[in-house]
């Protein structure tokens, strides 16, 4: 696996698996060196602000079955707790901060409803 960032929060990330992507990783599965797993969303283009979730893998496995909505993957995070991560030009760093996933904006998750594999 590649190492992708260290977050204060939960230590250093492992890319393991895209889900999604355009020119970058939108949508992607990383784990840590405790073997938790993290859905993590790029909603930031200019400072790669991701939002991430740890999840079981249960719920990646529903997810990737179309059984449960993205965002609902997001509201349900183990602890209830989102990381929000960007990367700080001014310091070089990571820098990271915790909200609450049941109330975090609708703005920082995928649309509501929204499955992985939308059927057209």
């Amino acid at each position: 696996m590649k190492k992708w960032i260290n977050v204060e929060e939960i230590g250093q990330l492992y890319l393991e698996k895209i889900l999604v992507t355009f020119d970058i990783p939108i949508l992607f599965v990383c784990s840590n060196g405790k073997n938790k797993k993290y859905l993590c969303l790029n909603i930031g283009d200019e400072d790669g602000t991701t939002v991430i979730a740890e999840i079981s893998k249960a719920t990646l496995s529903a997810m990737q079955q179309n059984k449960i909505p993205m965002e609902a993957v997001y509201r349900q995070a183990i602890g209830k707790k989102l990381i929000i991560a960007k990367y700080d030009e001014n310091s070089k760093k990571i820098i990271s901060e915790v909200e609450n996933s049941e109330t975090v904006a609708a703005n920082f998750l995928p649309q509501k409803g929204k499955f992985l594999c939308e059927k057209e």
